[in-house]
């Protein structure tokens, strides 16, 4: 029902209330005391309005649902539901606000006009809290109401204000405000410490902060205590005086909310306001921003009156005992005339008159009531509120947290849209749309999701200058599950980003991707949890000459043993529709067609590797980076002119401790091209490469066998390399068609305990189907012939229902016989155990009565001590034995009557047909 109210009007959903034939009957009638609570507001009412006639009338007795007046107290129904979230101040408020909608109390036109005083006017009729959250839908009273309830019954001190506040405030329109969220900040895996914290982690407010270290110079931090902070309100309401009305002349729209005082949990040391719209909370300092004015606040216990409405509300004081500022409804403690006398600096003589006359007032209430005695005096009165219905919330419930899954609000500076777990295709849970930093009229979209198999939890889309319309970006973000795919199509953002969790497998190995970056026509870069890989991978860069050109690969490593931290391939522009066949296919995945047996290759035209010191080799051996060029006939079929005419490997070292200058080889390499080898062959002489070493002053060179060992060591590296881009490039390839996959058919993570989804799914009538079987079998499993059939041979088909069996005749006549010989059985069995316990209390009897006889005379020595036990157990001995002879007697009464009621229950038994109504053919 929740669901199909949030959209019709309140009209409408008070005639489907009306119509439902489970309405209590508390909610149309009312009791005595419901009588007397609204007879004592009445008066109160009567006389308020007698001595301040320019006042607002009070909120005390709207009708409910079935247009029964009740009083505005019982409303409130503390409730405490077994949800954490729920025992949260803050948690609670916004789970109000986000499952519930707001709905205005009047027609928002109405608020335009600041004359109109048809703002100010209560509202007739408000609906009980339980049906408010059933409804989902509420105005600013319902709202407050089930956020207070659910507050008090969380041991908060809450109270539900009545007063005015400002048009934005009233329409909860946040257009004007700005979003005080903030997305989740990133650490990026390339920073040298990573949170290894987990996330949420209960534990981390109990690790104590670092102590700083004060000089004894130095001043003690000034703390505030809850009595003081009290006293300095009290000391800010004493200007008040002084300030002018802060009302003016325009109108005062009325408005709801909720106040939270210090005295429930001990968490809350200040008060505080909340806005059941959005569930913010409002400190006292910064009230006056929102609200305009208080007239009265209300719990489930007492009513006060704010007597000094004009003030600011910033100003007022949080102490409700403070009679200057509020009087209570239903006290029955009446001021002595000390009090009167105390109060007489501060109180007007209208003021006066009034809490004299409310004194004597409430007094005659009491005698009229009935409850004038003693023992009443000093309490408050009692105030039913178990005439509207629990307020319940199922986990179901609980977990969908918006009308219909979803809610959107609009900020100055944001759209925030939120979503219920497991409500969307993609489980994205919230969806922030913000100015682009770079361009401001255009807007970057974040999204966060959850509860994902392939561990995404966020994905930000940063738009393209390029023109087009907002609303069409928008749609496009929004209906496209593959980021990917958002990015090929024409007039796509510049930049995706996406974020994974810890966790994400490929082919049973940690893939360990964490940030995937992806800026069409210029780069995409992926970032790894480098811990959780074998290679030290962390990230990887892919430069592009344009959307459909790869340029270059970097590689960067953490932590491997051989000390590489970089490596890089470079690729030439493709000259052949081949060659850029395989770049498109390298960069933008197989697509539809997933039945290549194995990637295309690219070779590279230079590959450069890049280490870290070794502290224990010199560094003039030490090996810093090696570089590794394509001949320049296989750089010609590349288009790339700036290859030199051989292909070359060059090895650098490391520098040393204050020298600019590092020796390096540099080998050349013969060209693989047909034509330098037919040439060296015709001449019969092999072309020797030559070799440039560059050394050091004072350093020897390398003999020549170093050099062929140099050389040999090279080429093994360089073929190493070669394969080790393959496996990157493989692999690049397998990410970018599982994240494709994974975009397009989103599979969900269900925890172990979540009961709801993993349910097997199965229709109502399934349902009922399965239902109806287990009690038939509970059924039969109680059948009181069950066992004797059991004992019968039964057919193969046999599905163990023993209500409908149909029995032959000699089967139907040992069944009866079996049946009715064990109850007879039993009855004498049970007939032998009372007369056995009759006779062995005879016997004990007649033990004792002998004993006492032999021992009459000393008896007669000692006292009257042992005859006044033997005459103890005498009577309860002669009880008991009574009390067995009527059972036995009862028993034998009873028994013909039980075996003649079972013969006749077996006669008219359909199982046993066959025996008692034979077929007459």
């Amino acid at each position: 029902m929740a669901s199909s109210s949030v959209t019709t009007s309140r009209a409408s959903r008070l005639q489907a209330f009306l119509r439902s034939p489970d309405i209590p009957a508390s909610f149309y009638t009312n009791t005595t005391t419901d009588d007397n609570v609204l007879a004592v507001a009445k008066q109160f009412d009567i006389l308020y309005q007698k001595y301040f006639p320019d006042r607002k009338p009070l909120f005390l007795s709207p009708n409910n649902e079935c247009q029964r007046p009740k009083m505005i107290c019982s409303f409130v129904r503390p409730t405490s539901l077994p949800y954490d979230q729920l025992f949260d101040l803050e948690g609670c408020c916004q789970f109000v606000a986000d499952y519930m909608r707001y709905e205005p109390l009047h027609d928002p036109s109405v608020y335009d006009d600041e004359y109109d005083d048809t703002v100010e006017q209560l509202p007739l009729q408000i609906v009980s809290p339980a049906t408010a959250l059933d409804w989902q839908i509420g105005n600013c009273f319902e709202m407050s109401l089930v956020l207070a309830s659910f507050l008090i019954g969380a041991n908060f001190n809450a109270y539900v204000v009545v007063g005015a506040a400002t048009k934005a405030v009233c329409l909860s329109d946040q257009r004007n405000i700005m979003w005080e969220g903030e997305l989740p900040k990133e650490v990026n895996s390339d920073d040298e410490v990573e949170d290894n914290l987990p996330k949420n982690n209960p534990y981390v407010p109990l690790i104590p902060e670092k102590l700083t270290l004060r000089l004894t110079t130095d001043p003690d931090p000034e703390q505030i205590s809850m009595t003081d902070s009290v006293t300095l309100s009290l000391a800010d309401y004493a200007k008040a005086d002084d300030i002018p009305n802060v009302r003016g002349g325009t109108v005062s729209p009325i408005h709801s909310w909720v106040i939270v005082l210090p005295g429930g949990r001990r968490s809350l040391s200040k008060a505080v306001f909340v806005e059941p719209s959005t569930g913010q909370l409002i400190p006292l300092s910064a009230s006056d921003n929102h609200y305009t004015s208080i007239e009265a606040l209300f719990n489930h216990q007492d009513y006060y009156v704010n007597m000094r409405p004009e003030a600011p509300v910033s100003y007022l004081s949080p102490d409700l005992a403070d009679g200057s500022q509020w009087e209570s409804l239903f006290s029955y403690a009446n001021p002595s005339d000390d009090e009167l006398d105390s109060l007489a600096g501060t109180l007007s003589a209208t003021r006066r008159a009034f809490v004299s006359d409310l004194a004597a007032t409430m007094a005659a209430a009491t005698i009229s009531m009935g409850e004038a005695s003693d023992s009443s005096r000093g309490r408050r009165m009692y105030i039913p509120n178990l005439w509207s219905n629990e307020l319940t919330l199922s986990r179901q419930q609980y977990e969908s947290r918006y009308p219909a899954g979803y809610k959107e609000i609009t900020y100055v500076n944001a759209v925030v849209r939120r979503y219920a777990p497991y409500s969307q295709s993609d489980y994205r849970i919230l969806e922030v749309i913000v100015p682009d930093a770079e361009y401001t009229e255009l807007n970057e979209t974040h999204v966060l999701y959850a509860h994902r198999a392939d561990k995404l939890r966020r994905t930000s889309v940063f738009p393209s200058p390029a023109p087009q319309s907002s609303c069409k970006k928008e749609s496009s973000i929004l209906s496209s599950n593959s980021s990917l795919s958002l990015a090929k199509a024409p007039g796509g953002p510049r930049k995706i980003v996406e974020w994974y969790e810890k966790g994400r497998m490929h082919n049973t190995a940690v893939e360990g991707l964490r940030e995937f970056i992806y800026e069409p026509g210029k780069q995409r870069i992926m970032k790894f949890y480098w811990r959780a890989r074998r290679d030290g991978l962390y990230c990887r860069t892919e430069l592009l000459y344009d959307a459909n050109t790869l340029r270059k690969v970097k590689e960067f490593y953490k932590g491997r043993s051989d000390r590489l931290w970089y490596r890089s391939f470079t690729f030439g522009r493709p000259s052949t529709v081949r060659e850029r066949n395989i770049h498109n296919l390298i960069l933008h995945g197989p697509g539809s067609s997933s039945a290549l047996r194995e990637y295309p290759r690219l070779d590279p035209v230079r590959i450069s590797q890049k280490f870290l010191r070794d502290e224990s080799v010199s560094a003039r051996k030490d090996v810093a980076k090696t570089t590794f060029l394509r001949p320049a006939s296989e750089a010609k079929s590349s288009g790339n002119n700036a290859i030199p005419s051989m292909g070359e490997m060059w090895v650098f070292f490391h520098y040393d401790a204050g020298s600019i200058l590092r020796p390096y080889h540099m080998f050349a390499k013969p060209s693989s091209s047909v034509e330098e080898y037919i040439a060296a062959s015709a001449t019969g002489k092999p072309i020797e490469p030559p070799v440039r070493v560059v050394a050091l002053p004072g350093e020897e060179p390398p003999s020549a066998l170093d050099l062929y060992n140099e050389r040999k060591w090279l080429s093994a590296v360089e073929a190493a390399c070669l394969m080790e881009q393959r496996v990157k490039s493989d692999e690049c390839m397998d990410i970018i068609k599982a994240i494709e996959q994974d975009h397009n058919k989103v599979q969900p993570v269900l925890s172990a305990y979540d009961t709801l989804r993993n349910r097997p799914k199965e229709t109502e009538a399934e349902r009922a189907r399965k239902l109806a079987e287990a009690a038939r079998l509970e059924e039969s499993r109680k059948d009181y012939l069950a066992p004797y059939i059991a004992k019968l041979e039964t057919p193969a088909d046999f599905d163990g229902n023993y209500l409908g069996v149909r029995l032959s005749v000699d089967q139907a006549k040992q069944v009866r016989d079996e049946a009715l010989q064990e109850l007879k059985d039993r009855l004498i069995q049970r007939g032998r155990i009372m007369q056995s316990r009759m006779d062995k209390e005879k016997e004990e009897f007649n033990k004792r009565q002998q004993l006492y006889r032999k021992n009459c005379d000393a008896s007669a020595l000692e006292g009257d001590k042992d005859t006044e036990a033997f005459a103890l157990y005498c009577k309860e001995a002669t009880w008991r034995m009574k009390v067995l002879d009527e059972r036995l007697l009862q028993h034998i009464d009873h028994a013909s009557d039980k075996y003649n009621q079972l013969a006749q229950r077996l006669a008219e038994d359909p199982r046993l047909s066959a025996l008692y109504n034979p077929d007459p053919s």
